[in-house]
């Protein structure tokens, strides 16, 4: 019996961790406790050795190449900031990480300009990788250099958000982005839900995306989904859903914690 629901944790875990093609609600291949049981040793061994080939890179580490040049404000836009660099400069110095000008309406100004435009990146690069994910969409963001400051600077269009609760389709797919990406804050004040019906992650430093390894990606996703339940609306279909999905993801993440002690222990053994 103990080892029945030891195969069983290690399929699960395995599906959690995308190691193995599994959905939300699939049950764990069977083949694998066979494979267990025949030969314990080589199983933990080959499955180290392919779990260390397929886990992620740390969302930082990817992020060494983006250029920073290709985000350019438009010259009509960078004629403006140019005209009010004093104010600008005189305005950050203070402390402030974001603020909006009279002077440039319907756009916010965000310290930090490197690390939003690799979480930016980094946000993309998950949309692209899962096309299923219609309903999220990165907002447009600009680059401008500060010639008083001599700093860079995000210049972001303001989004005029509906000040709705999330659909249950929109939480579905809100969710799959969140633990794909590893996104870890993605409390309201972060994220605007346009007209269209589209979620526009607002606030997306790289710091607060984890990929560094499968468990820490499932840490950051938790509290991400933790977050996201204060966007739906109480005893719906949407948040009877992220309730059943932090607590899957939570149990999955239990799961790989034992697991990752068991792997280490059984590799020691080798």
């Amino acid at each position: 019996m103990k080892k029945i629901l030891f195969c069983e944790a290690i399929a699960g875990l395995l599906a959690a961790s995308g190691l193995i093609a599994m959905s939300f609600n699939q049950s764990p291949v069977p083949s694998l406790c066979n494979q267990y049981q025949n030969d314990q040793r080589q199983f933990f061994n080959n499955l180290g050795q392919f779990a260390q080939k397929t886990r992620p890179q740390n969302a930082k580490s990817m992020q060494k190449t983006v250029d920073l040049a290709t985000y350019q404000a438009p010259e009509n836009l960078k004629k403006t900031l140019d005209q009010h660099a004093d104010s600008m400069a005189d305005v950050f110095s203070k402390g402030h990480e974001i603020y909006s000008f009279p002077w440039l309406p319907n756009y916010f100004i965000k310290k930090n300009a490197k690390s939003r435009i690799e979480g930016l990146e980094h946000s993309q690069q998950t949309l692209d990788k899962n096309k299923e994910i219609t309903l999220i969409e990165m907002p447009k963001k600009f680059i401008y250099y500060n010639p008083i400051s001599k700093k860079e600077y995000v210049i972001a269009p303001a989004i005029e958000d509906v000040k709705q609760p999330l659909t249950t389709e929109q939480t579905k797919q809100f969710a799959d982005f969140i633990v794909k990406a590893g996104w870890r804050d993605a409390h309201r004040a972060n994220f605007m839900i346009g007209k269209n019906k589209k979620i526009y992650p607002i606030d997306t430093e790289i710091h607060t995306f984890n990929q560094k390894n499968k468990i820490d990606q499932k840490q950051a996703a938790i509290e991400g989904l933790s977050l996201l339940t204060g966007a739906v609306a109480p005893g719906t279909e949407a948040a009877n859903y992220l309730r059943k999905r932090r607590e899957f993801e939570s149990d999955s993440l239990d799961v790989a914690q034992w697991f990752n002690e068991e792997l280490k222990k059984e590799n020691q053994a080798l």
